[in-house]
């Protein structure tokens, strides 16, 4: 909508624009702050996420240390016999 065009809008249509966009953006305040919440729990789930796979990981190169070992100790035991 053109100056032009707004000045020639009565008070009437001048109020209702402005509840429409009062409306318009409180609906979007509300959206807003939805979002920021949503946000932040993926925030939360991310490092949560992030110490499990670093748990993982931790558990994964044990488990690699322990293979090693095994294998380690059964060809030990193959030439000792």
């Amino acid at each position: 909508m053109t100056d032009k065009e707004l000045r020639k809008l009565t008070r009437t249509e001048l109020y209702e624009l402005l509840l429409y966009f009062k409306n318009e953006s409180d609906q979007l305040r509300e959206e807003n702050e939805a979002l920021k919440a949503e946000l932040g729990m993926l925030r939360s789930m991310n490092n949560e996420i992030g110490e499990i796979l670093d748990t993982v990981r931790e558990s994964s190169e044990i488990l690699r240390h322990i293979r090693v070992r095994t294998v380690n100790a059964k060809k030990n035991k193959a030439e000792s016999e």
